[in-house]
């Protein structure tokens, strides 16, 4: 039990550094920040904002203290909406939400002034820091035909069917993506993931560190050759086409075929079950 526990913490650790080195690393492609229709109170910041996406074009949210949710639709505009709630105008200061977009992207960013590995004990033990003062929420909705990236949540993501690559990372909540073409990364989740792939690129799919049981859909027409390995639960499948090619005599690995074999699926350091099914 105690090995659990560790193991838990462990991976919100690793969730929230990751977060912060993406946040600390990432930039804004484009020019200066823009908000439009952006109303800010002493303990509220809500930004309401609007842009034609081009075919392709990359959504990415970051450092957000809430739930994220990227719907997708038929349409060519991205509508966004951001809730940040504080408790006064110097947490606001510290923890602001900026809104970058143009024709081939749209970047959702909070401000994170507060950190360290004392700023992630204080938020893990509700004694503010790092982010802890806000409480923000993140509702997208994107054309289908977009890449998404989201890193350095704490909350549930929701990201909707796309006919592009999406790639999360350092989430402490669940993650559920309806449906992704081409490549998909997930990386440093306290929680359970599902996600369906339509289609695979050559570079295939990559999990990792995750403290939460998977659930991988695939296409029936999907070939794919799968590898896991450090597992602490089990692999189950419901797919017609899956050639064992080695179980192991320790169950934390798993390596096989699915249909003709192709693109990687690789999923190492889960704590749970990997269980993969048809769209």
């Amino acid at each position: 039990m105690k090995l659990k526990i560790f193991v838990a913490v462990l991976a919100v650790a690793l969730a929230w550094f990751a977060g912060r080195h993406y946040y600390r690393t990432g930039h804004v492609i484009g020019g200066d920040a823009q908000t439009l229709a952006e109303s800010i109170t002493a303990g509220e910041q809500v930004v309401n904002d609007a842009q034609t996406l081009s075919p392709g074009a990359r959504v990415e949210v970051s450092g957000i203290n809430g739930p994220v949710e990227i719907a997708t639709t038929d349409s060519q505009t991205a509508e966004v909406h951001v809730e940040n709630n504080v408790s006064d105008a110097r947490d606001l200061e510290n923890h602001k939400i900026t809104v970058d977009r143009a024709a081939d992207h749209i970047t959702v960013r909070a401000e994170n002034r507060g950190g360290g590995f004392g700023g992630f004990m204080r938020w893990l033990t509700g004694r503010g820091g790092g982010n802890h003062g806000a409480t923000q929420r993140v509702v997208l909705k994107v054309p289908r035909q977009v890449t998404v990236a989201v890193r350095g949540v704490n909350g549930e993501v929701k990201v909707g069917e796309v006919e592009g690559a999406v790639r999360v990372a350092g989430i402490n909540g669940a993650v559920t993506v309806g449906r992704a073409a081409g490549r998909a990364e997930v990386a440093g989740v306290n929680g359970n993931v599902t996600f369906a792939m339509s289609r695979l690129a050559d570079d295939g799919v990559r999990v990792s560190g995750v403290n939460g049981n998977i659930e991988l859909k695939l296409a029936t027409d999907v070939n794919a050759d799968l590898n896991v390995g450090g597992l602490s639960g089990g692999v189950t499948y419901d797919l017609k086409n899956v050639t064992v090619e080695d179980g192991g005599d320790n169950r934390s690995r798993f390596n096989a075929r699915i249909g003709a074999g192709g693109a990687p699926i690789r999923i190492n350091g889960v704590h749970g079950d990997v269980h993969l099914a048809y769209i």
